[in-house]
């Protein structure tokens, strides 16, 4: 239970924005502020991460996989400042196997925060809650955002280090 509950909390921490791809445009290798600015509609989040929980030197590990049953999540970019804002929520499936046994879990979530960002080639860097995260921009066009977040975090509670590695995808459209 530990376990899922902090993937959940890596997942809305750091995971701001990310997704995959598939346009009829040209490849773009960077983009601008300009390109980003205005608000998007969260329409999928997906991605698998792996967790290794150490308990006085016993290591457990499972594997999760994350997908969206339904969203009205928007996050809002904005100029002068470079600020963004999240909104709605999103109810995601986090299916775990650890130890030969499937968990599954449901929960609604607002998976956005508000804080800065700034855009360099295909680099999204947001900054919010005191954390950094830059996320890769894998297409941007005027009707959808498609991002791709690696997920590599590591905490210690009473003894209990977790580390949580993998990707979390996200598609959003405007």
């Amino acid at each position: 239970m530990k376990n899922i509950k902090l993937i959940i909390l890596a997942i809305s921490t750091l995971l701001f924005l990310s997704s995959c791809g598939g346009d009829d445009d040209p490849v773009t290798t960077s983009y601008s502020e300009s390109d980003i600015v205005g608000t998007w509609n969260l329409i999928d989040m997906n991605g698998t991460t792996e967790s290794t929980t150490t308990i006085s030197g016993i290591s457990i590990v499972g594997t999760t996989e994350i997908t969206t049953l339904s969203s009205d999540a928007t996050v809002t970019f904005t100029t002068s400042p470079n600020e963004f804002a999240g909104d709605g929520s999103v109810n995601l499936r986090s299916v775990t196997t650890s130890n030969g046994g499937d968990f599954t879990t449901e929960q609604e979530t607002n998976p956005f925060e508000s804080g800065e960002w700034s855009i360099a080639n295909t680099t999204l860097t947001s900054t919010f809650n005191g954390e950094t995260t830059q996320t890769t921009i894998l297409e941007l066009t005027n009707t959808r955002l498609k991002l791709k977040t690696t997920i590599d975090e590591t905490s210690t509670d009473s003894g209990i280090t977790t580390r949580i590695t993998g990707e979390l995808y996200q598609t959003f459209e405007r």
